[in-house]
């Protein structure tokens, strides 16, 4: 038998071994903390409880369902179910059907949601509007979670997510403007620096639908989605569960919006410019004027089904244009600075040839670099007298600085 006829036996058996180890090989692991947790207890109106009760879960937004069974104790646990709003019913037979509407499931929550049934035909039906427990009995863990309407509604400069971690008990602004804030002079991100507990600013965890989603130079945010794509987001400060182990701070956990049975979506366009804009104050003492700032924020989301309860879209546009002069204020030598006399000094200033301080702290000329002489006369410029005030000099840049961004996501 040729080489070549065997070429298509071995080629088809290496396809069929690996069709099978794909058929075997185990299920990939679900990403951490973009679920949730549904438990409970079922029991009659005596207060026993009840195995063997069927109990349904049905997310009314995408029409995901999933049925669990009470155990001896009459226990059930849901976990690992999608975040949003869920109507909860037990049955069995000889007793009313009882349900509960509205229960709202966020992300890596879990929500103990007891049902009682009584004594009737199973075509009844008890129904009753879930509430929000003011108390979580089900975890230890310390935070809070910022759900769609707080995002929605509560003011941010600049529409970063991260300015809503101050609403939550524990949590302090970190030092503005420092590069670990993410905001610095060796980064163009927004700020993204808190303290949790009194931690470090570089100790916190940032995750996007359960994905790593931290800057590792800067200690920041890889992807800052827009606030109109955010479902919510939970902000866990302490005692959180094993699987966050990455650091002590807190862990922020943001979850993406999806798409639902009904179509939705949001355009929105926000703009700042220098007209309502002061001068600032060393502008004003430079007799410039203020700076050019020009700032557009804009965007769009929407979201629907592709295939009614089981396949969904949701994509989201957001865009950034800041055109802004920048002022900065420079220290230049003084006149007497430039001829060599550096008599203003308190420090001394010493021959390197000789080891001995140059005469009143003068130095003559003709030790003088010809590059630095150059570079005098060339870039730097000399103050007015009337603004000599510490050899400071507010000058803007000749040209407005453009910095464009944009942030798009998307998920089926």
């Amino acid at each position: 038998m040729s080489r070549l006829s065997l070429r298509p036996r071995v080629l088809t058996a290496a396809l069929v071994a690996f069709a099978i180890l794909c058929c075997l090989a185990p299920p990939p692991a679900g990403a951490q903390a973009v679920s949730g947790t549904i438990l409970g207890f079922v029991k009659d109106s005596t207060g026993a409880v009840v195995p063997g009760a069927t109990v349904t879960l049905v997310n009314t937004g995408t029409g995901y369902s999933r049925s669990v069974v009470t155990d001896a104790s009459g226990e059930y646990t849901a976990p690992l179910i999608p975040t949003g709003t869920y109507s909860v019913s037990a049955e069995l037979t000889g007793f009313k059907k009882a349900s509960k509407t509205n229960v709202l499931l966020g992300v890596d929550q879990k929500v103990r949601m007891d049902l009682a049934l009584e004594l009737g035909a199973m075509t009844e039906v008890v129904e009753i509007q879930a509430e929000t427990p003011l108390l979580q009995t089900a975890s230890s863990e310390l935070g809070a979670t910022i759900v769609e309407e707080q995002i929605r509604t509560l003011p941010l400069n600049g529409r970063n997510f991260v300015s809503l971690t101050r609403t939550v008990p524990g949590i302090l602004r970190g030092q503005p403007g420092g590069n670990i804030d993410g905001a610095g002079s060796l980064a163009w991100r927004a700020s993204a620096s808190f303290s949790a507990n009194g931690q470090r600013t570089r100790d916190n965890n940032y995750m996007l639908d359960g994905v790593d989603n931290n800057e590792t130079w800067l200690q920041t945010v890889v992807i800052f989605p827009s606030v109109d794509a955010l479902q919510e987001f939970k902000l866990q400060t302490s005692t959180y569960s094993a699987e966050f182990g990455r650091s002590l701070g807190g862990v922020v956990n943001l979850q993406l919006k999806s798409g639902t049975n009904d179509y939705h979506g949001s355009v929105f366009a926000f703009n700042r410019n220098d007209s309502f804009d002061a001068n600032n104050w060393f502008n004003n003492r430079a007799g410039r004027k203020k700076a050019d700032l020009s700032q557009n924020q804009f965007g769009a989301t929407f979201g629907g089904p592709i295939i009614k309860d089981k396949t969904f879209f949701f994509a989201d546009y957001q865009g950034l244009r800041i055109t802004s002069g920048q002022t900065y204020l420079s220290t230049v030598p003084s006149l007497a600075m430039r001829q060599g006399n550096f008599s203003e000094l308190n420090r001394v200033i010493y021959d390197p040839l000789t080891g001995q301080p140059f005469p009143g702290n003068t130095i003559p000329e003709s030790r003088w670099d010809p590059a630095s002489r150059n570079i005098m006369q060339q870039l730097c410029r000399l103050c007015r007298a009337r603004h000599n005030l510490h050899y400071a000099e507010s000058r803007i840049m000749p040209r407005p600085v453009f910095r464009p961004a944009s942030v798009t996501v998307a998920r089926v």
